[in-house]
């Protein structure tokens, strides 16, 4: 990963979200399945217009943030687990998220 990668907790991340935009995270937190999504991408020649991810919300205490991850990582298999994520920072329709890169459940099954 060419990124350095951020410890932090989601209430640290939720102070100040702009602080770790397009930055790659590490947090703990509790995951629930919220569904499968088509999102669009850039046009390009090599890849399709459209791809689906997993939607999913990461919740830690009273703060919460919603997350999504390419269906290879089979993050529904994680739902209402506690979880540690690796993820990057990303800001979207007025919103922050985590485009999840790496999943791990408190178990140690590791999903990338």
């Amino acid at each position: 990963m060419s990124k350095d990668v951020i410890e932090i907790d989601l209430s640290e991340l939720k102070k100040d979200p702009n602080k770790y935009l397009d930055k790659v995270v590490k947090l703990k937190a509790t995951l629930y399945y919220a569904g499968k999504k088509e999102i669009k991408r850039g046009t390009s020649i090599n890849l399709p217009e459209k791809e689906s991810v997993t939607q999913v919300v990461l919740r830690s205490g009273d703060e919460e943030i919603m997350a999504y991850g390419e269906e290879n990582l089979e993050l529904d298999k994680l739902n209402e687990q506690e979880v540690e994520v690796i993820g990057e920072i990303t800001y979207s329709s007025g919103e922050y998220l985590i485009r999840i890169i790496e999943a791990k459940s408190a178990k140690g099954e590791t999903k990338q």
